[in-house]
């Protein structure tokens, strides 16, 4: 009485759901990752651009937007390729608004409120080492979602 023998097409059932299980369930991890990253807010998105961006260049990578994967996770497609050329002919890193990057700027790192406005939004970032403070005006944009950096201004 425990067991009874499947009816018609019973079989034929479990061949194509299981399967169909097996998608579903292998899609969800990409599928809460996508969420995650557009769950993320305009500050969040530029704290962990920079925490990415200057950990790469302390280790030397000073061509991190290479890295194509990684950097669009925060940049617009746009912009990844526009940002090396925006230097100007001084050969300014339009991300640290200088030519060279010392290490202890990390530790005076901060971060304003973004100002958000519809799908466009502006943070301001600041280090400050000394007498020495320099200030971007990064900006983003929502894409798909995502809030993403679109641009980025050196503060004088």
């Amino acid at each position: 009485a425990w067991i009874r023998k499947p009816k018609g097409n019973s079989m034929r059932r479990i061949v194509w759901t299981v399967p169909l299980l097996v998608c579903v369930a292998g899609s969800a991890p990409q599928a809460r990752a996508q969420d995650r990253q557009a769950a993320q807010g305009p500050d969040e998105v530029v704290r962990k651009f920079y925490v990415w961006y200057l950990g790469r260049l302390e280790k030397d990578d000073w061509t991190p937007l290479e890295n194509r994967r990684e950097a669009l996770k925060y940049l617009t497609p746009a912009w990844r390729a526009r940002a090396p050329r925006v230097s100007g002919e001084e050969g300014v890193n339009v991300f640290v608004c200088a030519q060279d990057w010392l290490a202890e700027w990390r530790k005076g790192l901060t971060f304003a409120p973004a100002v958000v406005r519809g799908t466009q939004a502006t943070a301001r970032v600041t280090w400050s080492t000394g007498p020495d403070t320099q200030r971007i005006d990064v900006t983003l944009k929502k894409v798909g979602g995502a809030w993403k950096i679109d641009g980025a201004a050196c503060v004088l």
